[in-house]
């Protein structure tokens, strides 16, 4: 895209152009300096990056939603976050636009620096007010009302979005991302790859012989052998790591900045973890799989090879790791 003119950089307001799908086309130095980042590091990036859960929720069920079916959003409550994790409120009006049938998402933003600022504009108003005959009196303390209460809806809308978000995200049992998060975040990660080259690598787990379990002591005991790995998986992963249930007995971590070699390191430390594991109502064991991801190599190519190397370690007699070949290698 042209680089914008100075003077809409300079303008006092931010103003941000989204693709359809949430990739940023473009940002303004105004927008950028608020976020503390150039201008220049969002450019591809996804609007995800620069949105809380909570946020991430409110952008999806409510200024979406408005771009999408009506063609505009007018001051739209959200919250962005700066690069050292901070939201910051903006108010934001927005317009869909189509250049050539490439559509997208063109934003302005108002940043709201000081969130008491709303609350002493009430408290003046209310000093006049009282300075004022009674029925002006009555009107402000109805119209306060009335902000309190939208204000408590506004707080029961965020606690709702958390739960939603928590819902939605959250492998019922367990307590790791589901299959729809680690979708969501290897597609992601295996877009960082092609841009940047910086590496992801899949450690697929299953848990052996988990029918015997649920058959020889019932499903209550093999619920609680699934806890256990992924307790186990949630307590010996880095930060940067994603762990999600992705089926029955099966597991999968997303460990992005890493090569294939680390990642079985990393693997085979998980796997003697889980076989140490007490208090499960038998011994448990894992097979793990592992593949780093190839450049330009589709989510379901890599997830097979992860897949295979997990067969492999299965048929060799489980409670073992294998790692993939590279494509085109036996």
């Amino acid at each position: 895209m042209p680089s914008a003119p100075a003077d809409i950089n300079q303008l006092p307001c931010g103003l941000l152009s989204l693709q359809t799908d949430g990739v940023i086309l473009w940002i303004n130095s105004t927008l950028a300096r608020w976020l503390e980042f150039e201008p220049g590091e969002l450019i591809g990036a996804h609007i995800d990056e620069l949105l809380s859960p909570a946020a991430r929720m409110f952008y999806l069920t409510s200024l979406l939603p408005l771009l999408q079916h009506q063609g505009h959003a007018s001051e739209v409550y959200l919250r962005l976050r700066n690069r050292n994790g901070i939201d910051m409120p903006m108010l934001i009006n927005g317009d869909v636009n189509d250049d050539k049938g490439a559509v997208r998402y063109d934003l302005s933003v108002m940043a709201i620096h000081k969130r008491h600022v709303f609350e002493e504009q009430l408290l003046s108003a209310r000093q006049t007010a009282e300075q004022a005959v009674a029925e002006q009196e009555k009107a402000y303390a109805e119209l306060e009302q009335v902000r309190q209460a939208l204000e408590a809806k506004q707080d029961e809308l965020l606690a709702l979005n958390r739960k939603l978000e928590h819902m939605a995200t959250t492998d019922a049992l367990t307590g790791l991302a589901n299959r729809r998060v680690f979708e969501r975040t290897l597609s992601h990660q295996l877009a960082v790859l092609k841009r940047n080259r910086r590496p992801v690598s899949l450690v697929l787990i299953d848990v052996d012989h988990f029918k015997k379990i649920n058959d020889t002591h019932g499903h209550q005991d093999g619920d609680r052998a699934l806890k256990a790995v992924a307790s186990a998986l949630t307590e010996n992963i880095r930060e940067i790591d994603v762990a999600a249930r992705v089926g029955g007995e099966e597991f999968v971590i997303i460990m992005p900045d890493t090569h294939q070699a680390e990642a079985a390191e990393a693997g085979e430390r998980l796997r003697e973890r889980v076989a140490a594991l007490t208090g499960t109502p038998a011994p448990v064991t894992i097979s793990v799989g592992v593949a780093e991801a190839i450049p330009g190599e589709e989510a379901s190519d890599l997830f097979g090879r992860a897949d295979r190397a997990l067969f492999e370690a299965k048929t060799g007699g489980r409670n073992q790791l294998f790692q993939a070949a590279a494509p085109g290698n036996p």
